[in-house]
């Protein structure tokens, strides 16, 4: 199994996504076969490669009503050309899957797997998705929730009850 994971920008959407990358691992799926997009600039420059695995990155940045007007729109064009680059690293890679955890950047990944007929599976580490994983779950396969409260946000035939992921060496602490 080839799997595609997109995770960045803040420790709560890198985390989450470097545990189910080492469950992976440890499950037989080997780092030839995962490929993470991250945000270049952004603490998965460092974490991912330093977890051992690939790392790709595009050009991101928030949308939302936070940042200025000005900053929204160059923001937005980066993403739209994310998207094909995106595309690129799908087709040289030919994932089964797609993992989200969220992130500016998942929103042209998403899109670009979706567009090239690669199952999306986001993962929700909150009981609210925020504005990417809001936007991106038409885009969804599956959505994995850490609890059922999600029921409110998340489409039910979605919707699947999975917990928190933890690392193993977390656990064994």
């Amino acid at each position: 199994m080839r799997v595609l994971i997109c995770a960045g920008g803040t420790g709560g959407h890198i985390y989450p996504a470097l545990a189910v990358a080492t469950e992976l691992q440890r499950q037989g799926v080997t780092t030839d076969d995962i490929l993470w997009i991250g945000t270049k600039g952004k603490m998965e420059e460092e974490l991912v490669p330093q977890a051992g695995f690939r790392l790709e990155t595009v050009a991101g940045g928030a949308v939302v009503s936070s940042v200025s007007l000005p900053r929204r729109i160059l923001n937005l064009m980066k993403a739209i050309g994310s998207i094909g680059t995106a595309s690129k690293y799908i087709r040289q890679f030919k994932p089964d899957v797609m993992f989200m955890t969220g992130g500016y950047t998942a929103v042209p990944v998403t899109i670009a797997s979706w567009l090239n007929r690669i199952p999306v599976v986001v993962y929700l580490p909150d009981v609210e998705p925020g504005s990417t994983i809001k936007a991106m779950t038409r885009f969804a396969t599956k959505i994995a929730c850490t609890t059922p409260k999600s029921d409110q946000f998340i489409p039910a035939d979605k919707m699947v009850v999975t917990g928190y992921p933890v690392r193993a060496e977390l656990r064994s602490a």
